[in-house]
């Protein structure tokens, strides 16, 4: 056997030995921490007497039982409502939304839909400089998936540190909410409010049901006739006077029954068949024709229907901008599937004997999208083809 060979066994048994001798130390630490563990456990068991077995019965009071849970502030945010309800204008309804958001929250911002991207329209909570900086601010939705989410239809609450709010200048915020708002079936706003400070109210619940009722209060603003809603005006307390009370129920002994006369016949005739039971009549809803005409305090009129403006209204395209647009995406189309045609119609100047069929498509489509009181006076489409197609060579379009 080789000097190598002989010292690669004696380090082999030398680790062999030395492992086992460790796993003995660890057999031995784990048997004296039971031992410990357990002597511990007798000596507590020892200490637990049983208190009422110590202290004489009486001297310990009774738990008190626990206190029911408040209930739910409803009369602040029915407060809340009424200034929204009391509103005229798109605009006060919106402060007044905002000024109740920030009874439930440190922070509020209302982003409204400009086309592409949503615009910050006011804040509450925020210093003047933040506000200043807040209002410059225009969002992709897609450059947050929170606010992608809101602009879906979903609200989220947001953890502390969320890149949320420090897209909105929010720092130190320890909560907040993405809420979407809805006018006229589409998601005209979104909502994001915050706690900043841990003894502030944050109420994501309320604040969700003010964002729902902003939009329905928005909605209804151009048809509403009645102001301001029953339900909402403040509470009158009404005690009967003694005449009015209604006389308690005295107790009449029921009339014995008529007595019933038989008639006698030579011959018993058969009974007649007793008639079916008529089917209950259907359910039906409420007959809000025949319902009861709504009068107005005394000195309130009831208001008219008005135009719905203010930043939640659909802004109105100009029809000649929606005809360029209409142009510009037939044409870019038609460029899509035929470059190499369009390449060759410029060098010999007919595009449009190459793409006739695309072209005239494309042509009737715009005549169908586009009001004849812009065709009359103009022709985009025409005009985009010299563009796009032809790099604005009316020669190289061809007849």
């Amino acid at each position: 056997m080789s000097a190598e060979e002989i010292r690669q066994k004696i380090e082999k048994e030398a680790k062999r030995r030395l492992e086992e001798h460790l796993d003995q130390l660890r057999l031995e630490f784990e048997r004296m921490r039971l031992e410990s563990h357990r002597k511990w456990e007798e000596f507590l068991m020892r200490l637990d007497f049983p208190l009422p077995e110590l202290v004489p019965a009486g001297v310990i009071p009774e738990p008190a039982p626990p206190a029911p849970p408040e209930a739910a502030d409803l009369g602040e945010m029915r407060e809340i409502m009424r200034a929204i309800d009391a509103a005229s204008n798109q605009v006060d309804a919106l402060k007044a939304f905002l000024a109740g958001c920030r009874r439930r929250s440190d922070r509020a911002v209302l982003l409204v839909s400009r086309g592409e991207s949503l615009a910050v329209w006011k804040a509450e909570g925020y210093s003047p400089a933040e506000e200043s900086a807040l209002r410059n601010l225009a969002v992709s939705p897609s450059a947050n998936p929170a606010l992608a989410s809101a602009m879906d239809g979903t609200p989220v609450v947001l953890a502390g540190g969320s890149p949320m709010s420090d897209l909105l200048h929010s720092p130190g915020a320890r909560r907040a909410l993405v809420c979407p708002i809805v006018v006229r079936e589409k998601i005209s706003a979104i909502l994001y409010a915050d706690q900043k400070d841990a003894s502030s109210p944050f109420d994501p619940d309320a604040l969700s049901l003010l964002a729902f009722l902003i939009g329905v209060a928005v909605d209804r603003l151009a048809s509403r006739k009645i102001r301001p809603a029953p339900a909402l005006t403040p509470f009158r307390s009404f005690e009967p006077a003694e005449a009015e009370r209604a006389p308690e129920a005295r107790e009449t002994e029921p009339e014995p029954p008529a007595a019933i006369e038989i008639e006698e016949t030579p011959e018993a005739a058969e009974p007649e068949p007793e008639p079916a039971p008529e089917p209950p009549p259907p359910a039906r809803g409420i007959d809000f024709e025949s319902s009861h005409a709504y009068r107005p305090p005394p000195g309130v009129a009831p208001a008219g229907p008005r135009i719905l403006r203010g930043p939640l209204a659909a802004v109105e395209e100009d029809p000649h901008e929606h005809a360029r647009k209409i142009a510009r995406l037939l044409v870019s189309d038609i460029r899509l599937y035929n470059e190499a045609a369009i390449e060759e119609g410029k060098r010999h100047n007919d595009i449009y004997a190459r793409l006739r069929d695309d072209i005239d498509r494309a042509r009737q489509t715009y005549n169908e999208r586009v009001p004849e009181s812009v065709r009359s006076t103009t022709n985009y489409f025409h005009e985009e083809l010299i563009r796009s197609l032809a790099d604005g060579s009316s020669d190289a379009l061809g007849s």
